[in-house]
């Protein structure tokens, strides 16, 4: 199974092994640490969930279905906040296995997490820039207003 990010309805930045994500239609922001960051990045790579999960039981070689339930539940809690949608890979190159710079056997496998808050949504969700009427700024748009754009 592959998926993708679903952009532009999601953007995401990465700092360290942190990743923060904000959803554009929900208003929601999401923040994913260690092996969830680590998770997005490869998807965000175009690999699939098979090598994901493929490379965490290499990584982690005593925790092999362990593995495979959290991967799949967390690539669940994505497509249910709409944050990454399936994608049809047929005709691309793969993406190729992931690597481990760690080696084998890195210790305990930590479950990824999906964090996400809502405090914010009022805010994400306010956009003045487009609810205007065809004279622009500060101008807002009445809802029996026809803009068609030029």
């Amino acid at each position: 199974m592959h998926l993708r990010i679903n952009s532009p309805t999601v953007i995401h930045e990465t700092m360290d092994d942190e990743v923060v994500i904000i959803h554009f239609e929900s208003g929601a922001y999401f923040n994913l640490r260690q092996t969830g960051a680590e998770i997005w990045n490869m998807i965000g790579a175009g690999h699939s969930v098979e090598d994901i999960i493929r490379f965490y039981q290499r990584r982690h070689a005593n925790n092999g279905k362990t593995v495979e339930q959290a991967v799949h539940s967390f690539v669940d809690s994505l497509q249910r906040e709409d944050l990454v949608v399936l994608h049809d890979a047929s005709g691309q190159i793969p993406a190729g296995a992931v690597s481990d710079p760690a080696g084998d056997d890195a210790g305990e496998f930590l479950a990824p997490s999906l964090e996400k808050y809502s405090d914010m949504q009022d805010l994400l969700l306010l956009d003045p820039i487009h609810e205007v009427d065809a004279d622009g700024w500060p101008h807002r748009r009445e809802e029996s207003d026809d803009v068609t754009p030029d």
